[in-house]
């Protein structure tokens, strides 16, 4: 019996490990109650031979005694590299007491902190900020006029996400072909913001187009709208990536211009002043001539006064050559 006492001293530090739905304090109590009970089987059947001797020994070994193990508690970490673990050890002693009467009760004590906290990362999101691209074809002067007018409008929607997500939107989900929304320096390209995904899946959004300008017809697909999909993937470390990116988006919305027909010309057309102006052809030449037969009329009228005036002097008698 003094022999396997001092074995199982021998053996009392140990490593031991929890079996899945056992906490730690039941672990190392069961562990140290299996010890005490296997010892308690064994001293029991040695000394029960039937004899006296036996039965006053087995008599004596039934008085209450103690017994402490000491065990080390780590945690196995897994291959999980979306999760560090928690590489800290803890030593706990158990105190297992036989009252003698066949009921053993083991009380363990932690030096340190028996608490395992392991952490998940979180990935980090990833943007996009897709631009629309406006093209108008035709007489360049005409469509460079066209570009920023705000004569047309996006709309972005969402049509597809990953069961249980709640699809990102950008800040705006409507927005116009202005200056306000032009994406800096590249002219006729617009941005609706920037698209945050949070986990890994399939997204799908919707693109349409609406407005309408005098001579320009609107691309085929304006109304139905333009489909981009975006892809998120999540590697083993827990980093996500998306495709396409930010650069390689292509949204385009073609419109045609068309030369301006006569009929509009015409009601562009200002009414002219009745009033001749300076640069005007035709209308000054009549008023060249009103104004020299004005003044040819009055050249005659006062060289024939002065004629008149002339004569009535010539006939007036010189009195002072009489006497």
């Amino acid at each position: 019996a003094d022999d396997a006492d001092q074995a199982a001293e021998d053996d009392a530090v140990e490593t031991d490990e929890a079996s899945e739905g056992e906490t730690a304090d039941e672990a190392v109590a069961d562990a140290a109650t299996d010890d005490v009970a296997a010892d308690v089987a064994d001293e029991t059947a040695v000394m029960a031979d039937g004899d006296e001797q036996a039965e006053g020994a087995v008599e004596a070994k039934a008085e209450p005694r103690e017994k402490t193990f000491t065990y080390t508690i780590k945690e196995v970490a897994g291959d999980n590299k979306k999760i560090t673990y928690d590489t800290h050890e803890v030593t706990v002693t158990v105190t297992v007491v036989d009252d003698g009467k066949g009921n053993i009760t083991a009380t363990p004590k932690y030096e340190g902190d028996n608490e395992f906290i392991n952490t998940y990362k979180i990935p980090e999101p990833v943007i996009v900020d897709p631009p629309v691209q406006k093209i108008f074809e035709g007489p360049e002067d005409l469509c460079d006029e066209l570009y920023n007018n705000g004569d047309f409008t996006f709309t972005i929607e969402n049509t597809a996400a990953p069961d249980g997500v709640t699809a990102p939107m950008p800040a705006n989900t409507s927005i116009t072909n202005s200056a306000t929304y032009e994406k800096e320096g590249m002219t006729g390209y617009y941005e609706f913001g920037e698209i945050e995904f949070k986990a890994p899946g399939t997204y799908t959004y919707l693109i349409t187009e609406s407005g309408s300008v005098d001579n320009v017809t609107n691309d085929s697909e304006a109304s139905s709208g333009k489909s981009i999909t975006f892809t998120v993937t999540e590697d083993e470390e827990g980093n996500l990536s998306v495709s396409p990116t930010t650069d390689e988006v292509e949204i385009s919305f073609t419109n045609t211009v068309e030369k301006e027909k006569k009929a509009d010309k015409k009601k562009k057309t200002k009414k002219k002043s009745k009033l001749p102006k300076a640069g005007d052809g035709a209308p000054i030449i009549p008023m060249i001539v009103l104004i020299i037969a004005a003044a040819v009329a009055f050249m005659v009228v006062r060289s024939r006064r002065l004629a008149l005036d002339q004569r009535k002097e010539y006939r007036r008698p010189n009195r002072r050559g009489r006497r």
